[in-house]
């Protein structure tokens, strides 16, 4: 099961005046102010997913506000993964969640308000980035498609996993009820390792179609099945 991050996800705003540029004597510079504090489309996402990102401002002198966005990585777990604003200069960019692998990350999405006269407002956003867990890629089931009564063939399905995830193979014969083939391991006494496995045909009267299948999962997303339709014929007459 993968972690969950429980950091609160509460919109922080604030604001402060960081030293004077050249003024006219007698009147100080007043700061920036927000008219809207900033907001996200959400504050929930999946990984390489967007959101809009949304602030409102004016200057009390009427000065030309500029807008400067950047991102900051919370999660004190491996190397920071970056996330991509489609234009860090504007009130309402919006923000691309990063590839984050395996993990759960937190970010704030901050933006700095500037009058160009040392007067800046402040305000971030907090936002959690959800990992998505890529499906394996499974290719087709392979195998001798015809065989006699009691003979045995090798069946295997190629399948890899995008996170690495180890892969688990669950076999079994879809059609008829009966008469059961018989599945057995080549390699590995571990599930997972089954990937091939050998199936003898039970002996049949007459020509009979067999369905085999295989379910491939890496244990947290949907499984793929892959089958395969084996004509088996009844013994050679002595």
């Amino acid at each position: 099961m993968r972690p969950y991050l429980l950091s609160s996800i509460v919109p922080l705003a604030f604001m402060g005046l960081l030293g004077m540029a050249e003024e006219t004597p007698g009147v100080a510079n007043r700061p920036p102010v927000f008219t809207a504090v900033p907001t996200a489309s959400a504050t929930d996402l999946d990984e390489q997913t967007s959101i809009r990102l949304s602030v409102e401002a004016s200057d009390p002198d009427n000065d030309r506000l500029t807008y400067i966005w950047e991102w900051k990585d919370l999660t004190d777990m491996g190397q920071a993964m970056p996330g991509t604003f489609s234009d860090t200069g504007v009130p309402n960019p919006t923000w691309t969640a990063p590839d984050i692998h395996r993990w759960d990350r937190e970010y704030m999405l901050s933006v700095t308000v500037s009058d160009g006269r040392g007067g800046i407002a402040k305000g971030a956003i907090y936002v959690i980035v959800f990992w998505r867990d890529g499906a394996p890629v499974v290719g087709e089931l392979t195998g001798p498609t015809t065989l006699e009564s009691g003979q045995q063939g090798l069946y295997t399905v190629e399948a890899e996993d995008p996170e690495q995830d180890v892969l688990w193979f669950t076999w079994g014969q879809l059609l008829p009820a009966a008469p059961l083939g018989h599945f057995a391991p080549l390699l590995g006494p571990e599930e997972e390792e089954h990937a091939t496995m050998s199936w003898t045909a039970p002996t049949v009267s007459e020509e009979t179609l067999f369905l085999l299948h295989v379910w491939v999962t890496d244990d947290s997303s949907p499984p793929e099945e892959r089958t395969l339709t084996v004509r088996v014929t009844p013994p050679p007459v002595p």
